[in-house]
């Protein structure tokens, strides 16, 4: 199934709003994610592909070097804070 622009900006805005309030750590591990999200935000949404949206997505969650931090999109949007569980 794909995904139309808007479903990936949703999808995106969620998770980057989910890693912003979420995140164990508020210092980012040192990353600065809203400067992060920002600079890929083109790039991982003209990703038509949903595969590729997903690895993309994925690829920009784990530049915050946690490894217990990760997305997933098989039947929607799911980011995972494994330290929550």
């Amino acid at each position: 199934m794909n995904l139309t622009l808007d479903e990936r900006t949703k999808i995106f805005d969620k998770v980057c709003r989910l890693v912003a309030t979420k995140h164990f750590d508020p210092g980012m591990n040192g990353v600065d994610w809203n400067a992060l999200a920002r600079d890929r935000r083109d790039q991982i949404l003209a990703c038509t592909d949903p595969e590729v949206f997903e690895k993309e997505v994925h690829k920009l969650v784990a530049e915050l070097k946690t490894s217990h931090t990760g997305f997933r999109s098989h039947d929607g949007c799911e980011i995972v804070f494994l330290g929550e569980c």
